[in-house]
């Protein structure tokens, strides 16, 4: 997440905590879940619960564990208010506490089961948390679905690996804690979600950047087999190689250093630091251990691997990316080098695609940007969610690609970049922070919430009044276009950039030459 989002967010968080009703409401919803039972909210129809347990606090003991079963509360609990952002820099009233999971419903009581949607949020899973508008399921929920939004650990806490912590472990790997929370989480839905009228067999994942990463994870990962059964993904096609156990183990060891653990029983001095001297020592040394690694138990191998091999759960799977995603800052000789080494000999034919082949610098693309811009966001998002959908859709399982490009307010025209299509995706709550209050800004949001919805509801985003979304093959390469005038069909995104960047990956896959991985 950028800055400004962070800023947005921790204000409305804190404020949020602070007008907490002080009274439950006379006809406030009760639900059973795991653990006991639960008190919300009635707002505008909706029952609302936040801060809904799904395991044991992950502290002391349980520091770098597997998530484990939440313990039985006596009487109510009140869940009006949000819990705590996860352990991180620049969010306030963090803390390890923050396994949790918030719910709208969209009628109470239920009168049939709805479809359900879960979403895991980004920021790099090193920073972010759920309890923010941009968030609030509110608005999609009036489609007719549940929706469930989820605090899992992140950086060092939820993705550091040792050996100490790989031979207590039954499965003998450790690291990917922040994976196996949202996989605990889906376990919680599956078994509580019928409380709130959501119905188990029809869930949706869905994310943004490393929540949109996350997603494509799970949907190799064997231990979230049938867990759900539609995945959304925006702006996060997987395109990294990731390191071995080993590797990771042995990248984390920096962080056990930097604070002074002895020699022996390091993990049982490290569970006896503060939270805040363990992150403060981690965010110092950020490349001294990053999260995900290849475990052999929450992942069994490479996943890009496993998406070439067709071996990814077969679920419709939806997948885009906005129109400048970013990219890593370099000159136009640096950029020509990183040319070189992720196509090799077809390095001449990608210079002349993007005008790098003229002595003189190529002019910007009036929509798509400069040499540089272009070529980071057809490499990390745009060709990889071509790539994924020719792999995604020879499983026989639909596959649905699409762009947003929608500048928001303060930026120049086509500048739609990283998380920008969120507000428009959770509707009014998001909206309106964002100065997004324009006619044709409400507009393009019914039509993203109804595609989201649709999809989550039957596996197919299309329904009465919208324009036909067509599903994605390996010949038309079809996809929807979001911008400020609204839902456009095309076909072949970037065809002949994507086409190129297929070709070198039937060279040479990004899982066997990792020097075709962008960062």
């Amino acid at each position: 997440m950028r800055t400004s989002w962070r800023v947005f967010a921790a204000a409305a968080l804190i404020a949020g905590l602070a007008t907490t009703p002080a009274q439950a409401q006379p006809n406030a919803p009760i639900a059973n879940v795991t653990g006991g039972k639960i008190r919300g909210a009635m707002i505008e129809g909706q029952a609302t619960f936040k801060n809904i347990p799904y395991a044991a606090p992950p502290v002391d003991d349980l520091r770098w564990r597997e998530p484990q079963p939440v313990a039985a509360w006596s009487g109510t609990r009140d869940a009006r208010a949000f819990g705590h952002p996860c352990v991180q820099p620049n969010a306030p009233d963090t803390s390890e506490d923050c396994l949790t999971v918030n719910v709208w419903a969209p009628q109470w009581p239920a009168k049939s089961a709805k479809a359900v949607m879960v979403w895991f949020h980004g920021g790099g899973n090193t920073e972010g948390w759920a309890n923010t508008p941009f968030y609030y399921g509110s608005d999609l929920a009036r489609h007719g679905v549940v929706v469930v939004t989820a605090q899992y650990r992140l950086g060092v806490f939820g993705f550091f690996a040792h050996p100490e912590l790989t031979k207590e472990s039954a499965h003998r790997a450790s690291g990917n804690y922040g994976l196996l929370d949202q996989i605990a989480v889906l376990r919680w839905v599956r078994d509580n979600i019928g409380a709130f009228g959501g119905d188990p067999a029809n869930v949706t994942i869905f994310g943004e950047s490393a929540g949109a990463e996350d997603v494509g994870l799970l949907l190799v990962s064997p231990l979230a087999k049938g867990l759900f059964h539609r995945a959304i993904a925006e702006s996060g096609p997987l395109r990294k190689v990731y390191p071995s156990l080993a590797r990771q183990e042995k990248e984390c060891g920096g962080i056990a250093a930097a604070l002074d653990a002895p020699p022996m029983g390091q993990i049982a001095f490290l569970r006896k630091l503060s939270a805040e001297d363990v992150l403060t020592t981690a965010w110092n040394n950020p490349q001294a251990c990053r999260p995900v690694n290849v475990d052999g138990y929450v992942l069994t191998e490479q996943p890009l691997k496993s998406y070439a091999e067709g071996k990814q759960h077969k679920v419709p799977f939806m997948l885009g990316n906005t129109l400048r995603e970013g990219f890593t800052p370099m000159t136009t000789a640096q950029l020509k080098a990183e040319i070189a080494a992720q196509y090799g000999a077809l390095g001449p034919r990608v210079l002349a695609l993007y005008g790098l082949d003229r002595p003189e610098p190529p002019r910007p693309d009036p929509l798509y940007g400069d040499a540089l811009i272009q070529y980071g966001t057809d490499q990390s998002h745009r060709c990889r969610a071509v790539l994924e959908g020719i792999q995604h859709a020879a499983t026989g399982e639909a596959f649905y690609q699409f762009q947003f490009s929608r500048s928001l307010p303060g930026q120049t025209e086509m500048m739609s970049t990283h998380t920008d299509e969120i507000p428009f995706v959770f509707g009014e709550t998001a909206l309106k922070p964002m100065r997004l209050m324009a006619s044709a800004d409400a507009k393009l949001s019914e039509q993203m919430e109804s595609y989201w919805t649709n999809f989550a509801k039957q596996g197919d985003p299309n329904g009465p009044g919208l324009p036909r979304w067509t599903k994605f093959d390996a010949g038309r390469k079809a996809y929807m276009s979001f911008a400020e005038s609204g839902a456009a069909p095309g076909e072949g995104l970037r065809r002949a950039q994507c086409d190129i960047f297929l070709d070198a990956e039937r060279a040479r896959p990004t899982w066997q030459y990792p020097e075709r991985a962008p960062e």
